[in-house]
């Protein structure tokens, strides 16, 4: 959680998300001015955990949650943080999270 805490820092700050997430993907200026939510699914990710993989700390865990439209399903990764290299723990099904909020 104190992850979280840092990003909803950042959103309180005049700085805002966005530049605190500039040097971990965001390269391009109309990438910039557009919204996390907005932008490609995978894009947005990329940029989300670049930054988690430099910030958390060892042995930390993320949950990721993927929807794959094509097949109207979502999927729950459980991922670990460990020296500075993110590795996936598991992947499974996740039918109860079809039609919820993902990300925000």
């Amino acid at each position: 959680m104190e992850l979280v805490k840092i990003l909803q820092e950042y959103c309180e700050s005049k700085q805002g998300v966005k530049m605190a997430l500039r040097p971990y993907g965001i390269s391009h200026d109309e990438d910039f001015t557009q919204p996390l939510a907005t932008m490609f699914p995978n894009k947005a990710i990329r940029i989300v955990m670049n930054w988690l993989v430099t910030r958390a700390e060892n042995g930390c865990k993320v949950y990721l949650r993927i929807p794959v439209s094509e097949e109207q399903k979502i999927y729950e990764t459980q991922l670990a943080i460990k020296a500075g290299t993110m590795l996936v723990k598991s992947i499974r099904e996740a039918p109860k999270l079809v039609g919820k909020l993902l990300h925000c």
